[in-house]
């Protein structure tokens, strides 16, 4: 229904998922429903929540998107799915998923710019002059101070102003693109080391697990890459409540397993799996087919209501 009312072409509505993002006075929670979810239980919650919050005078704001959840390769002419995946990687860059140096914070924010208002100069300084924390990672203001910034940014903005809207996002995506964690879905875990038995890839304790279409990246806190595992050497995977299990094939012929326990095991089940089928050659047709049976394979796996936390402040 929201591909319909998106004009989008519901032929790919295999490749997105419904995202709720809870916003907090100093954190953001964000989480894929499960498709099993009833909307009115949903905003149910949200309710219970925010009569919670009113009671210690805390703001809290709830939101529904809809999200690009398995990656798929498109062209720079392909204008809907370049401005989704640019809308929703935006917001990855915001909240700090991406280890990014000063240099490259400066070249996204200046494209971002230019995307919002064109050759509009007196616009877009007053803009980012004024909330500069929505160009900004977090991370980035211990960086330089927010003149600085400014400064940076409105230089390298002037010299790009003959880039139409679609080609700011199309480069700004293309900029990311030598970032390992480009195209990933990140999801907060804990590595028990306990079903694991051993650490050999140095995993640290609190981590962050991301799906990529090539394979499954172990990251830290800060999203620097710990390991990357292809989906060529998962010999299997498993899932339960709150635990995900990898078994990894190593070069000699030892089968290793790691164990993390997580909140959103079903959607990185059928991550995985989906990855994996698209990468064996199976055609949309076929993975629809795989996807439809999830609810009767998970139905009776209930997760509850765990968010996953982007852990992440705003600027300020």
């Amino acid at each position: 229904m929201m591909m319909n009312i998106l004009d989008f072409n519901p032929q790919k509505s295999i490749y997105y998922s419904v995202y709720e993002i809870c916003n907090k006075q100093t954190t953001t929670e964000e989480r894929f429903l499960d498709d099993n979810e009833k909307v009115c239980d949903v905003i149910a919650l949200w309710k219970s929540d925010m009569d919670k919050a009113s009671k210690s005078r805390e703001l809290v704001e709830f939101r529904l998107y809809l999200k690009l959840l398995i990656y798929y390769p498109f062209s720079e002419d392909d204008y809907d799915t370049v401005s989704v995946v640019y809308y929703q990687t935006l917001y990855d860059v915001l909240s700090g998923k991406f280890g990014l140096n000063q240099e490259q914070i400066t070249i996204l924010s200046a494209l971002q710019l230019l995307n919002e208002f064109g050759t509009e100069r007196e616009s877009a300084f007053s803009s980012v002059k004024g909330h500069i924390e929505k160009y900004i990672p977090a991370a980035g203001m211990k960086m330089l101070s927010s003149d600085q910034w400014v400064e940076n940014i409105m230089d390298l903005y002037s010299s790009l102003s003959s880039y139409s809207k679609n080609q700011a996002k199309w480069n700004y995506l293309e900029e990311l693109k030598q970032i390992p964690t480009y195209q990933s879905q990140q999801f907060d875990a804990t590595f028990n080391l306990t079903k694991s038995g051993a650490n050999n890839d140095n995993i640290p304790e609190n981590c962050v697990i991301g799906i990529k279409p090539e394979g499954i990246m172990i990251l830290d806190q800060d999203r620097n890459e710990i390991v990357f595992y292809k989906y060529e050497v998962i010999m299997n995977w498993g899932i339960s409540k709150d635990q995900f299990i990898l078994c990894i094939s190593k070069e000699d012929n030892d089968i290793r397993k790691v164990c993390f326990i997580t909140s959103q095991t079903k959607i990185i089940q059928s991550l995985v799996e989906i990855y994996c089928n698209i990468l064996a050659g199976r055609t949309i047709k076929e993975i629809m087919e795989i996807v439809k049976g999830y609810g009767t394979r998970f139905e009776k796996m209930e997760t509850g209501r765990k968010r996953q936390s982007s852990k992440y402040k705003k600027a300020t």
